[in-house]
């Protein structure tokens, strides 16, 4: 089902279209275009399409074993912005990562290492904000399906059979396979300085987790690096408030954020600072 729908979505991003079981380009109305429409053109993008797919399978079938740099690498993104899909309800699934246009040597690290996987390049998108027209350019990249990713999508993701989706979260054996490396993936994709130029603290915007889960990853640093942090609570109305009784507070929670605080700052720091890329030290303060 995956390959096809993804089969499906080459068709239609390289101009092709299904026409009685044949891949035929798209007949365009504009007179300008229909040299679109003769043997060479749909010889080429047939035969474009057919190596692609060939390709595809071959990455699908490849045997891969992840090099801890790799385990790294979709630990903290999985944790941070990274995410896997499955047409398959969870029996395979691929890897997906994006970052803004800022932050391409950050997202070309994470393509290089994850190349073996992947069937394509970096690719550019425009995305255009209909509320306030703000333009944002942005850079992403798929891997391939492969069995390598079957273990983390076991690991952070739960199907839902009401909603017939899945759901991440922070895993259970969060503390296992948090290494240095994984933390800095992770801050680097969902962290930032609390208050830049004033305060040496922190936070992880872990908004999307549980509340059971981001505990998991508080005792976590504090089990495996001694680092001590806080949750802070995330309303409806956009406000951060930190404390023991959130509930008792106004606005509805709607997510959870880690909060490191300035007595921890210095030992996260050093943690993670061996391996921030240098388009992020702007996170660090």
């Amino acid at each position: 089902m995956f390959r096809l729908t993804f089969a499906l979505a080459f068709v239609q991003a390289a101009g092709l279209n299904k026409s009685k079981g044949l891949i035929t380009p798209k007949v365009l109305t504009s007179s300008a275009n229909v040299s679109l429409n003769n043997s060479k053109g749909r010889r080429a993008k047939a035969k474009k399409f057919t190596n692609f797919l060939a390709e595809f399978k071959d990455c699908e079938k490849k045997i891969i074993m992840l090099s801890q740099e790799q385990k790294d690498l979709l630990v903290g993104s999985l944790l941070g912005d990274g995410n896997l899909s499955s047409a398959t309800q969870g029996r395979t699934w691929r890897y997906r990562a994006l970052q803004k246009k800022d932050h391409e040597e950050y997202i070309t690290y994470k393509y290089e290492l994850l190349r073996n996987l992947c069937t394509t390049g970096l690719i550019n998108s425009i995305i255009t904000d209909k509320r306030t027209g703000v333009v944002s350019k942005r850079l992403y990249f798929n891997t391939c399906v492969n069995p390598v990713f079957y273990s983390y999508g076991a690991m952070f993701y739960t199907y839902d059979a009401i909603s017939r989706k899945f759901y991440k979260d922070i895993p259970l054996n969060v503390e296992d396979v948090l290494t240095p490396r994984a933390v800095a993936i992770l801050y680097q994709d969902d962290g930032a300085l609390k208050w830049k130029g004033h305060s040496n603290a922190m936070r992880i915007c872990t908004d999307s987790f549980s509340e059971a889960g981001v505990n998991r990853l508080k005792a976590a640093f504090h089990s495996r690096y001694n680092i001590s942090t806080s949750l802070s609570t995330k309303k409806n109305n956009g406000q951060l408030s930190s404390g023991r009784s959130p509930l008792l507070r106004c606005g509805v929670i709607t997510g959870y954020r880690l909060f490191i605080p300035e007595s921890s700052s210095a030992a996260f720091r050093n943690l993670i600072l061996p391996y921030i890329i240098p388009c992020m030290l702007y996170k660090v303060s």
